[in-house]
């Protein structure tokens, strides 16, 4: 693309409202003299005083005094660099002291453009170059995507005769600390001018890559009416109002005009805001990503930002936003009446007889959970509801109960409604997850759930999903026998020790998980590495009003580890199997374990609940199975990595002949 030389004249009542503009703002100007007797040029910066119908005075910008400089020098021109446009003014008359210059304005100014982008002014950001393992310091002095200009001092650079302008650098530009780029960059040119040297950058990469590649991205919206991304550019300093052109739940496309555009590949965007109908969607960190002129329209550039971190409350209103523009019918964590929500998990199904007497006498309970989860969206958890001509046809939800896992549960859909009401809610929760768990915020690096293998739909999901990956460090399945401990079991006295479980005794269960499942049950359940991350999470839920505790505990007889135990602790109803609220056995030694040991442990820990009869999880399932015990129910938990959801995607796909992305 090329633009035209033009030249047009600027009157002198212009003239002055820019100058003021400039002094109003703080912003400098430069003079340009040159040398009578060798003819080199010298621009210096100033700053404008006073600004009157026919004169202005500028003092020198601090450090620059006059006198340094030979007494040949002329003032030839004043340039005003201003965003949009480059001025020059010829002075009719000038005089020059150690403070500053005075001249008298001519009656009009020349506005010449050469250029096909426009560099706008920039105070304020340091730039180091690197180039063959030598650093070079300096300041950028303007700025566009395309070509920039650098100042570097002698005095602050002593090797600078070693820049080979012949060969590519690495740029870094900081500003108050800051990094705002880095990338690398051609040396289009430089010049000696005084005691420092300038050097006009071009960055050389039109393109970068934020994420690995996935063959299931997040889906693209073209929204009407669109959205406005306001951008602060770090660089300039100045806010950016551009019109988007799409939206996802990773980015945003956004448009602006070629000549004056801005946004450079690479570059750190600290604040970026996604608006529509003066509400706020978004406003987080973001990366532009690439820039491309549009084809049916060259003067016109679209440029790609990728949001670095989004905040779970700003992901639940941008898929609140988005999902439903895929599927009317579809919603993310819009409210939901507490009382349609229990009478649908009722008419359901879901909340058969023999379930709900194990809630029967915590309803209350279970009815303030529910109100808090469902009409106050808290960061914790996230429930995706279809409804058909307003009517809740089927639900699933998630939940954060481990410190970097995430819990998908509750999965119900009405016998009348929508056929595929369920699956549809499915897709969305894996759509979900698929577009937020690259947010540090989210801390998704995996998605767990507990299902009975005699339950035909989630088997047939996500039992169906490992089968298909065949790989249990990328998609899990651990079987635990499901038992409530009742009064009459652990009566009688044994010799054993219960000790808090330490860092060995949980290594020595990961050892010997690692050779006989080989999952993820270990990370998924965050069981070793510190309980940091812990402390941290029982904390939100209890900012939220929710509890959250965990305690361990390890079996010991004879010096040998037979057993731990994890007790955790929540409200009632987070889970509406006590999933959340019972205790995990994780049998080390399963020759050595005598029952009578685990389950007079076991009720040693009955303190840490209110019911009377305690819901165990027991893992390895074939303990109690070999041993004869009888148990309730099995449960297996599914776990899978998030760095395996492409592989996910085409496991639903091959299960259900449909598309399952989107």
């Amino acid at each position: 693309m090329s633009i035209e030389t033009e030249t047009k004249k600027l009157c002198k009542k212009d003239l002055i409202n820019l100058l003021n503009f400039h002094h109003f703002q703080g912003r400098p100007i430069h003079a340009t003299f040159r040398d009578s007797r060798t003819q080199a040029t010298v621009t210096l910066p100033f700053y404008v005083e006073i600004c009157t119908e026919t004169t202005a005075h500028g003092t020198w910008e601090e450090g620059d005094h006059i006198e340094k400089y030979p007494p040949s020098l002329t003032l030839e021109s004043i340039q005003i660099y201003d965003v949009h446009r480059p001025i020059r003014i010829e002075p009719i008359r000038f005089q020059l002291d150690s403070t500053g210059l005075t001249f008298e304005l001519p009656e009009y100014g020349l506005l010449k453009n050469t250029r096909r982008i426009l560099r706008t002014p920039v105070q304020g950001v340091e730039i180091i170059l690197y180039q063959f393992g030598i650093q070079y310091h300096g300041v950028v002095e303007d700025f566009s995507p395309e070509s920039f200009r650098v100042r570097l001092e002698e005095r602050e650079n002593p090797a600078l005769q070693w820049l080979n302008p012949e060969a590519p650098c690495t740029a870094v530009m900081r500003k108050d600390g800051e990094l705002l780029y880095s990338g690398t960059c051609c040396i289009s040119r430089t010049r000696r001018q005084g005691r420092h040297r300038s050097i006009l950058l071009s960055p050389t990469e039109p393109a970068i890559r934020r994420y690995r590649p996935r063959q299931y991205r997040s889906i693209r919206q073209i929204l009407t009416p669109s959205p406005v991304a306001r951008i602060y550019h770090p660089i300039s300093g100045r806010d950016l109002y551009l019109p988007v052109y799409d939206l996802s739940s990773t980015g945003v496309s956004v448009e602006e005009a070629y000549h004056t555009s801005l946004l450079l590949p690479g570059m750190l965007i600290p604040e970026l805001t996604i608006e529509l109908a003066n509400r706020r969607f978004v406003r987080c960190r973001a990366q532009v990503l690439y820039r491309k002129v549009v084809p049916e329209n060259p003067k016109i550039l679209r440029c790609g930002l990728a949001f670095l971190d989004l905040s779970l409350e700003d992901q639940a209103g941008l898929s609140a936003l988005l999902h439903p523009v895929q599927d009317p019918h579809t919603f993310v964590c819009n409210p939901v009446d507490p009382e349609e929500l229990w009478k649908f998990f009722f008419e359901s199904g879901f909340l058969y007889a023999d379930k709900y007497d194990s809630i029967r006498m915590e309803k209350e309970e279970f009815k303030r959970t529910y109100e808090h989860l469902y009409t106050r969206s808290p960061s914790i958890a996230r429930y995706f509801v279809f409804r058909e001509h307003g009517t809740l046809a089927a639900h699933m939800s998630m939940l954060r109960f481990y410190p970097r896992s995430w819990l998908i549960q509750h999965h119900a859909a009405s016998k009348e409604g929508h056929p595929i009401a369920g699956i549809v809610v499915l897709k969305q929760v894996g759509t979900y997850v698929n577009e937020f768990h690259l947010h540090p915020s989210t801390r998704m690096d995996y998605v767990m759930c507990y299902f009975r293998p005699d339950n035909k739909f989630p088997n047939r999901v996500f039992g169906g999903v490992a089968h298909h990956m065949n790989d249990p460090k990328r998609s899990s399945l651990d079987s635990f026998a499901y038992v409530h401990l009742s009064p009459e079991l652990g009566r009688e006295d044994c010799f054993y020790q219960l000790f808090p479980a330490q860092e060995e005794d949980l290594v020595a269960f990961q050892g010997k998980y690692e050779k006989t499942s080989g999952g993820l049950l270990i990370d998924a359940l965050d069981l070793v590495g510190g309980r940091e991350l812990d402390e941290e999470l029982n904390r939100e839920y209890g900012s939220l009003g929710f509890q959250r505790e965990r305690y361990f505990f390890a079996i010991h007889q004879n010096g040998i580890c037979l057993a731990i135990l994890m007790v955790v602790r929540s409200n009632a109803g987070l889970n509406l199997s006590s999933l959340t609220n019972c205790v995990h056995v994780f049998v080390l030694e399963p020759d050595r374990l005598d029952p009578k040991v685990l389950f007079h442990a076991l009720q040693s820990l009955k303190r840490y609940f209110v019911k009377d009869r305690m819901p165990i999880l027991v893992y390895p399932e074939q303990y109690m199975r070999e041993r004869n015990l009888p148990y309730e129910k099995t449960y297996t938990l599914w776990v899978l990595s998030m760095e395996a959801t492409d592989d996910y995607f085409k496991a639903l796909e091959s299960i259900f002949k449909r598309p399952m992305h989107g």
